[in-house]
């Protein structure tokens, strides 16, 4: 199975030492959520799952889709199409939920699929453009283009705290 090689592939990569990666480099899990392409740092990754439900919680933000239990850890799965005000996702076994660690902490991230480990040089990310008087975006920290391709950096930290969002709600890479 993809999702398989893709986990072993973190696992290796998260296990490996520093010297595997040039300096002022760093290596990104890349996902897709819709039609865009987002990436984390791998570092962050702790595992990728299939998709098999959670249990919903009450009077919680509408992008917090509810609890797993992780190997006896309770951990809270955000939708981040919908942390994204980009509408929710019904999710389908086909969707995978990124388990990342801020701190000591682990949140779950659900996403359509994860697509790539890439490696990118720190300065080839570049910042948010200015665009409807926002100078910047808080959930995201730059973009990078590979190839053809353009992949918006997620900031975990403010994704996963309550307060921060866009003015319009609204993030498109």
């Amino acid at each position: 199975m993809a999702l398989d090689n893709k986990m072993n592939d973190i696992v290796r990569m998260n296990s490996a030492s520093s010297e595997s990666v040039q300096p002022n480099s760093f290596q990104s899990v890349a996902f897709v959520i819709g039609e865009q392409h987002y990436c984390i740092d791998i570092m962050s990754v702790r595992e990728i799952r299939n998709w098999t439900g959670v249990t919903g919680l009450p009077n919680t933000a509408a992008y917090m889709m509810g609890v797993i239990n992780l190997r006896g850890i309770i951990v809270p799965i955000i939708d981040l199409k919908a942390r994204f005000g980009l509408g929710s996702t019904a999710p389908t076994p086909s969707h995978v939920v990124v388990v990342v660690a801020l701190g000591e902490k682990l949140h779950g991230l659900l996403v359509d699929s994860v697509s790539d480990i890439v490696t990118c040089k720190v300065d080839d990310v570049v910042s948010i453009p200015e665009a409807l008087g926002q100078s910047h975006n808080p959930l995201l920290s730059g973009l990078i283009t590979t190839g053809d391709q353009m992949m918006a950096v997620i900031a975990l930290e403010r994704v996963i705290a309550p307060g921060a969002t866009g003015s319009s709600g609204h993030i498109a890479a």
